[in-house]
């Protein structure tokens, strides 16, 4: 693995984090072993909208039990388990964290879903050329240096006519980043791009784009949320401390106000493999 990669991945492991989950719902007098798919949704979406993003996303590609499916940098594993509980479609995740994966396999195995998680590097996808109908990269790519090589990867593992699903932070105006962020401690494993540069690398690959939408608007209201439950409880969410760890509420803080202050915002491509 590159010292890149062990950054990223030093960044989101959490020690002994299943057991901090079980211990969360232990706290709300849920039975950890009795876990459903909606008590999953308090700690599994970490991305900005959370099951709202993912389906927006997604909703009008088509998905039913025949198609296949793989998310990029699947997490902990809540908008794999989102689709295929939606959808019935056969969801595969791969994510550079070993942890992500034990604990998205064993939550799997609570809930009762056969999909599997395993280790993979966005920029060495371990499937077959032509093999996925959709391929889904949700608040990833800020993490990816070489998003050409991510690019290829997926046209790669790409049907023909299938489509390359992106929900992530982009820049849309230049401005100072203040760190630690949710996706980096330090600018050293941040890599944020513009729509144009994701726009760009896609055409020369043959994507086509099929649409766009910069969700400022989504954004504000999740925003408002948090800052909210921030000025009523002192602290974020405690599930988002679960993921995030102790400094979750300057990562949160940071994001919030680049977002307000116009120079990120997250994005919404679709892409078609011509």
């Amino acid at each position: 693995m590159s010292s890149l990669n062990n950054l990223t991945v030093k960044h989101y492991s959490k020690e002994n984090l299943y057991l901090q989950i079980i211990k969360f719902f232990k706290s709300k007098n849920i039975d950890p072993i009795k876990l459903s798919l909606k008590d999953l949704e308090t700690i599994d979406q970490f991305h900005l909208g959370g099951i709202e993003a993912t389906f927006d996303l997604i909703k009008n590609l088509k998905i039913n039990s025949s198609t296949n499916i793989l998310d990029i940098g699947s997490g902990i594993g809540g908008s794999v388990r989102f689709i295929k509980n939606k959808f019935d479609a056969n969801v595969v995740g791969i994510d550079l964290t070993p942890e992500y994966i034990e604990v998205a396999n064993k939550l799997n195995k609570i809930v009762g879903l056969n999909n599997s998680f395993q280790l993979g590097n966005a920029l060495r996808i371990p499937f077959n050329k032509n093999y996925f109908d959709i391929v889904t990269l949700i608040h990833v790519g800020m993490n990816i240096e070489n998003k050409f090589k991510l690019f290829q990867e997926v046209c790669k593992v790409l049907k023909p006519s299938g489509f390359f699903a992106i929900y992530d932070i982009m820049i849309v105006k230049k401005g100072k980043l203040n760190f630690p962020l949710p996706w980096a401690t330090t600018s050293n494993i941040s890599f944020v791009d513009t729509k144009k540069k994701y726009i760009s690398l896609a055409n020369n690959l043959g994507l086509v784009l099929k649409s766009e939408e910069v969700r400022i608007k989504f954004a504000m209201k999740y925003i408002k949320y948090y800052t909210d439950f921030l000025k009523s409880n002192g602290s974020v969410p405690q599930n988002l401390s679960l993921l995030m760890g102790e400094n979750a509420k300057i990562k949160i803080s940071n994001l919030f106000k680049a977002i307000r202050k116009g120079y990120l915002a997250p994005v919404e491509l679709i892409f078609e493999n011509r």
